[in-house]
């Protein structure tokens, strides 16, 4: 971990990372991404829900997940484990369970009715003595690697994961428990098919230095102020693949009276103004201490965002689905409302949240659409983009080959 509040080259902080540019290659290049699909996506843990989407036995959800080129249920046993299974009949290969969510008893494919329990295994196979030497013990759905942390499930699709997901975590789940996430359980989710490539897009939450620009007209001069006018972090830190941003605000901005107004009666909600109570938060969440600290922005490698608000979270997933096309899950976690005033607050930062969004949405397919033309070879990138220079070597280590030039 690394964390500097003076002015010092963060380049060479975080690693010792080459100061040179960063190809444009790796966002184009259809042989790339299958080789990020193989040894990057069918080989770490990702973050696919919440514990709390399937709270009782029998409660399920499916995913369908195109980078992995599979279907995935994840569904809680009568054992009230929470496991996940490739939505696989293991007779002739149909998806057990075509709905997105539901409750069930057990597991029944529709094409044959072969039925599974909640575990995975098979119990009923009709017609069974027409078949030759049927071992069901043998046949049940193949399970994938799951488990949780802090409540957000995750799975790891290959065979045998080289490691557990708390060894995957490392450093950063320490140092991220404890926020109380479990609290915040009004969930406000929507997705959005781009044509972009997923680094591309996840490159946009990894740096500060376009708010003052981009978020003119809505964040900026919360976020920047005359000592620090192009918005530098307060603090990068890093822990294994997995990376932090530590963003202050102006502590003289005043919001707008809507804004204002909805403060007044949700303050637990605020987003871009400044608490000027203590925080009692885990060790990485403003780690330095910051009086004007406003947000926590952290990545779990490769795909995650999780981004720590005061009393409020949201994490942002990015799905590739071909080299060029990327599936953005965006959700925002809120405490419950406890009344008119505090419902009226959360919905006027959530749609100050989600004017911000689309701000940022604005850029990427533009940026796609030139990144293809074959018009510039490489990114130029400033000290306060070290993320996006630190991720792009993180993607180069994972997959071992030379960078695509």
């Amino acid at each position: 971990m690394s964390i500097k509040t003076d002015k010092r080259c963060w380049t060479t902080e975080l690693g010792d990372l080459d100061k040179g540019p960063v190809p444009i290659g790796p966002y184009i290049d259809p042989d790339f991404f299958e080789l990020e699909r193989e040894r990057i996506f069918r080989a770490v843990w990702l973050n696919v829900a919440r514990e709390e989407e399937v709270p009782n036995p029998g409660d399920y959800i499916v995913k369908e997940i195109e980078v992995l080129r599979t279907s995935i249920i994840i569904v809680r046993g009568k054992d009230k484990k929470v496991r996940a299974f490739h939505n696989m009949c293991s007779h002739r290969g149909n998806k057990v369970l075509i709905e997105k969510c539901g409750k069930v008893r057990g597991l029944t494919c529709f094409f044959h009715g072969w039925t599974f329990d909640l575990e995975g295994n098979l119990r009923g196979v009709p017609d069974e003595a027409g078949f030759f030497d049927l071992n069901k013990d043998e046949l049940g759905l193949t399970e994938v690697a799951s488990g949780a942390w802090e409540g957000f499930v995750f799975i790891n699709v290959s065979k045998k994961p080289s490691q557990t997901l708390m060894e995957y975590l490392g450093d950063y789940a320490p140092a991220m428990a404890g926020f109380p996430l479990a609290k915040a359980s009004t969930c406000y989710s929507w997705t959005v098919e781009m044509n972009v490539n997923w680094k591309v897009a996840k490159d946009a939450f990894a740096e500060n230095y376009h708010v003052k620009a981009l978020h003119r007209r809505s964040v900026a001069d919360a976020l920047n102020f005359p000592d620090n006018p192009h918005g530098h972090a307060l603090a990068f830190h890093v822990y294994g693949p997995h990376q932090c941003m530590s963003l202050g605000g102006n502590m003289d901005f005043e919001p707008s009276p809507m804004s204002l107004v909805a403060a007044k009666h949700g303050s637990g909600m605020k987003r871009y103004e400044i608490s000027k109570g203590s925080d009692d938060f885990p060790p990485g969440i403003n780690p330095t201490g910051a009086k004007n600290w406003i947000f926590e922005l952290t990545s779990i490698f490769p795909n995650m965002n999780l981004h720590f608000f005061r009393n409020n979270f949201t994490t942002y997933n990015f799905w590739p689905l071909s080299v060029d096309r990327t599936l953005w899950e965006v959700k925002q976690y809120y405490i419950p409302a406890k009344n008119a005033s505090e419902a009226f607050a959360q919905e006027v930062h959530k749609n100050l949240f989600r004017d911000t969004v689309l701000e940022d949405l604005s850029t990427l397919e533009r940026t796609q659409s030139v990144l293809n033309s074959g018009a510039k070879d490489t990114f130029v990138l400033n000290d306060e983009e070290v993320l996006v220079r630190r991720f792009n070597k993180l993607v180069d280590e994972y997959i071992e080959v030379e960078p695509v030039s």
